[in-house]
């Protein structure tokens, strides 16, 4: 039950600011400058997430971080009622920042109250992508008789319903897991530093669609189906890294956008659900994310500069290294083959 009231909050959520980040792409053309203000703010927003899950735990404050940082999406409606291009990037980056404050505490928590974490961490991806989907075709429509930015008032209703639901969780707490596998905290930075500098982001990933808009919500459409086969077999689809790198040539052809939509749900599910059987403590959370936007800033940096056979190397290659910092069961590779 939990995992669907995580679920819909999520939901609510990425209905409000994917469908404000859906903008990006329509709003910056230039692949260069989308790569620099894409991966400044998702780098910022990661490296901060060291800092809020080391906080959360320390101060045993999961729930308080989790609301504070899910009540700052509503940057996107209000950059509505001011319509500019200025508070369009104060929206991105304070965003941004709230997801910082939320993600290791939110995860910390699902990890600590839930029995199955492939299966938690896969329904609230799916339900999360709902909204992913539903925000940016709501705002495409919407804003073929409003302003791109003006049609973003009407996120204020979701966001309002996503507070209330959050008061439901007010008393839930964070009790440590049973660690089923062994990871220490350098492997698993290592191992999500490489797979955020090989994957594509979302927003660089649809830079080459004829309606950016909509490519990115069937990116997102992909991420939510893919879903949920990686939750059930994430000890065994850890290995599709490499696979799911090649995500980056739809920076230069809009036909790997599908790619790029199962390479999300990878690092939303099955690199979630892992630290869960790590232990799941909010510190491991925020120091992994931490460096999986760390990659993700290099990889926006690198990756709009190269040519489509330079961008296959760079990211196999990348990904490929990732791999020997797996995490250990005992001696064994957590994945059972």
């Amino acid at each position: 039950m939990l995992e669907y009231l995580f679920g819909l909050v999520s939901m609510l959520a990425d209905f409000v600011y994917e469908g404000g980040r859906s903008a990006i792409p329509a709003e910056i053309r230039d692949p260069v400058e989308l790569g620099i203000i894409s991966g400044t703010s998702e780098g910022l927003g990661y490296l901060l997430r060291a800092l809020s899950g080391v906080m959360a735990d320390k101060l045993g404050a999961h729930y308080l971080f989790m609301f504070l940082g899910y009540s700052l999406v509503v940057a996107y409606p209000i950059a509505a009622l001011i319509p500019s291009l200025t508070t369009f990037l104060v929206a991105v980056v304070v965003e941004r920042i709230g997801k910082a404050i939320r993600s290791p505490a939110r995860d910390a928590l699902v990890a600590a109250n839930v029995e199955d974490p492939g299966k938690a961490f896969a329904i609230i991806e799916v339900m999360d992508q709902a909204g992913a989907v539903a925000g940016p075709l709501t705002l495409f429509l919407l804003s073929s008789y409003f302003g791109l930015r003006e049609s973003m008032v009407v996120f204020f209703i979701p966001y309002i319903i996503m507070i209330l639901i959050l008061l439901k969780l007010r008393n839930l707490k964070v009790v440590p897991r049973k660690k089923e596998v062994v990871w220490s905290a350098g492997s698993a930075v290592a191992f999500s530093f490489l797979i955020g500098a090989s994957f594509v982001q979302p927003i660089l990933s649809v830079a080459s669609a004829p309606q950016p808009v909509l490519g990115y919500a069937l990116v997102m459409l992909v991420d939510a189906l893919a879903s949920v086969l990686m939750g059930k077999f994430f000890r065994k689809l850890v290995y599709l890294a490499p696979l799911l790198a090649l995500s980056s040539l739809s920076l230069k052809d809009w036909r790997f956008l599908p790619l790029a939509g199962v390479a999300i749900a990878y690092t939303e599910v099955v690199v979630r659900a892992v630290i869960a059987e790590a232990g799941g403590e909010g510190r491991l959370y925020g120091l992994a994310y931490a460096a999986l936007g760390l990659g993700y800033f290099v990889g926006g940096l690198v990756m709009p500069s190269l040519s489509e056979a330079e961008l296959a190397v760079y990211s196999l290659a990348l990904s490929g290294a990732a791999l020997a910092f797996l995490p250990k069961r005992g001696e064994r590779l957590i994945p059972k083959l």
